[in-house]
């Protein structure tokens, strides 16, 4: 049983590493900031929306809502269209969730364990080549909590580093977050061509507060126009990301 769930994971994985093309719409990443506050303080829902035309604005909703008394929802509520509630539209938006106001326990580390509640949020985009659905987990705590200070999105940047851009060119990517995390996984998409180090790469430096991962694109030879180049990295949960458009011309 552990080898099938390993090779399950490592097929996983592969399959995920293979798959970089933006050649259908699709949500790779988003976030929520505060990431853990109590109900009646607003969220910031952000979402990374790519498709290969225009798309229309990601709606988001949330499932499984109760006022007043704690609970812990997972995503299958989804499945249940009447427990589903719209809360905004756009790449990004603004909701406050109700607050929850119980009486609870707290243990030795000041946190009301028993009384947090879960409900996951989704974000939907209907674009070319179908519709890109994300879920992520919205932690509520109770009204006499306070809003954990967690720091924001890590700051992702993606430079050309060697070639031009050009048809049939080869050019050497490099992408560039904050941390020392060795383990970090780096997330690649791009609208054609083929990342020679797949759609994941690991760092290929690590210091000074900084990690760096390196990919290569190969462009089509009759390729002609702009070419996004797209990263996401997960740092503790957080996930952040950057976009950057490459001009490739003859």
């Amino acid at each position: 049983m552990v080898w099938l769930w390993l090779v399950g994971c490592l097929s996983s994985d592969w399959a995920e590493a293979l798959d970089y093309h933006i050649d259908r719409t699709l949500i790779p990443a988003m976030r929520v900031t505060p990431r853990v506050a109590p109900g009646g303080i607003p969220r910031t829902f952000e979402a990374l929306v790519l498709s290969p035309g225009a798309v229309q604005a990601p709606t988001w909703e949330v499932c499984g809502l109760y006022e007043g008394r704690t609970a812990r929802i997972d995503e299958e509520c989804f499945e249940e269209p009447s427990l589903i509630t719209p809360i905004g539209t756009g790449e990004r938006t603004t909701w406050t969730p109700p607050s929850i106001d119980v009486a609870c326990s707290y243990d030795h580390t000041g946190i009301a364990r028993d009384c947090w509640s879960s409900f996951p949020v989704r974000a939907v985009a209907e674009g070319p080549g179908g519709v890109g659905r994300a879920v992520l987990p919205l932690s509520v705590m109770p009204d006499d909590s306070v809003v954990w200070e967690v720091a924001g999105p890590s700051p992702v940047r993606i430079e050309v580093v060697e070639g031009a851009p050009a048809p049939g060119a080869e050019v050497l990517l490099e992408a560039t977050t904050t941390g020392e995390d060795r383990g970090q996984v780096f997330r690649w998409y791009v609208d054609d061509g083929v990342l020679l180090g797949t759609g994941r790469t690991a760092p290929w430096t690590v210091g000074g507060g900084r990690v760096t991962a390196h990919n290569r694109l190969r462009i089509p030879q009759k390729y002609d126009g702009r070419l996004r180049v797209v990263v996401v990295v997960d740092q503790d949960g957080e996930q952040s990301w950057a976009v950057k458009a490459l001009q490739v011309t003859p």
